[in-house]
């Protein structure tokens, strides 16, 4: 499968930095590809999307209880309107039917921009008059390599406070217990603060960073040490030199981690060559399949794929009946498919599911 020119990483946001360490060449792609697709993504992550939105807009107070429905609106169209750049996501036109709990999450997020103050503000940035305060929304910051926008920055008697906004859970847990923060929020933050502290010569204690689920309304709040903002500085540092070595020498497939979570929702699995190989061999994978010299057969609930060894991939749609029949004398692989929870070799096609040869 081709792939365009890619390109050296000369910036990177806080939300990258966890992609960064998890897997390198999943950043280089998104950064080099970002317009490809090769797969449909799900509609779910649109409406955070939606609300994260809102939020900006009301802490720049260009939204109040009023101007609501409107803003809401016109938000939606045009992040319908990004979504279906991706072909493969025609299929889910009416797209409010696929967005799980709209209508509650557009009400939870209503109630909170009534409870703001209704004042209209001219710009984004309001004086206190006291202490030489003052916050602002949605301001780029930005430090050598590293760029962000954190949804709020509020500067108090000396102090930064930093304040991100998620829509969705914002701590990891395992047998029913919170074990804290997810781990790419913690670098998020921990990045926030970096910038603000390289770039305002602002020391380590006087920066507080928060990170707020706005559906919960849970909070976290996070500083770090001189000598952790120093360590993280270095680590990304050395991390982007060896990216970059790697996209200058035209190596930079090596670059892939693949059977780390990352894999999991990354859209560039077709052109990992290192994920390829270990698709082939791998026995944790409950996604995605490798698959060569299947039968193809036609079954009362649809079509079905079997090998010789006993993987089976269900439910195959008459929409790719021609492509599957291409494929039926070498290798391929099925993405994006849905496990069977009583036979691991059993599998069912998806809505998200995409077929492409070795």
């Amino acid at each position: 499968m081709g792939v365009s020119t890619i390109n050296k990483i000369t910036s990177i946001s806080p939300s990258q930095v966890q992609i960064l360490k998890d897997c390198a060449l999943r950043l280089v792609f998104q950064k080099s590809l970002k317009d490809t697709c090769y797969f449909p993504t799900s509609p779910s992550s649109l409406l955070g999307s939606i609300i994260h939105k809102i939020l900006e807009l009301s802490n720049k107070r260009e939204v109040d209880a009023s101007t609501f429905e409107e803003q809401w609106e016109a938000t939606f169209v045009q992040a319908e309107k990004d979504y279906f750049k991706n072909p493969y996501n025609k299929q889910f036109a009416n797209l409010k039917y696929w967005l799980p709990f709209y209508s509650v999450k557009k009400e939870i997020t209503r109630l909170r921009i009534a409870k703001l103050p209704a004042t209209k503000l001219n710009n984004q940035v309001f004086h206190t008059g006291k202490h030489n305060s003052y916050s602002q929304a949605e301001e780029s910051i930005n430090y050598q390599f590293l760029t962000g926008v954190p949804d709020l920055i509020e500067y108090k008697k000396g102090k930064v406070y930093i304040t991100d906004y998620k829509t969705g859970p914002i701590y990891t847990c395992k047998n029913g217990k919170i074990k804290g923060i997810k781990r790419e929020y913690e670098e998020q933050l921990k990045t926030y603060g970096l910038i603000i502290k390289k770039r305002e010569g602002i020391k380590a204690e006087n920066i507080i960073l928060s990170l707020e689920n706005v559906s919960s309304g849970e909070i976290e709040k996070r500083t770090f040490k001189e000598d952790e903002y120093e360590g993280h500085f270095a680590d990304l540092k050395s991390r982007i030199e060896v990216v970059n070595r790697h996209v200058d020498t035209g190596t930079h497939q090596a670059l892939g981690n693949p059977g780390t979570p990352a894999c999991k929702n990354c859209q560039f699995r077709p052109i990992c060559s290192k994920y390829a190989v270990w698709l082939k061999t791998s026995l944790e994978n409950s996604i995605d399949l490798y698959m060569e010299y299947a039968d193809l057969l036609q079954q009362s609930g649809g079509y079905c794929l079997k090998t010789r060894e006993g993987s089976a991939v269900m439910n195959i749609p008459n929409s790719v009946i021609n492509q599957v029949k291409d494929c039926l004398n070498e290798g391929f692989f099925i993405y994006n498919l849905s496990q069977s929870k009583n036979d691991p070799k059993h599998y069912y096609w998806t809505r998200y599911s995409a077929l492409y040869k070795a």
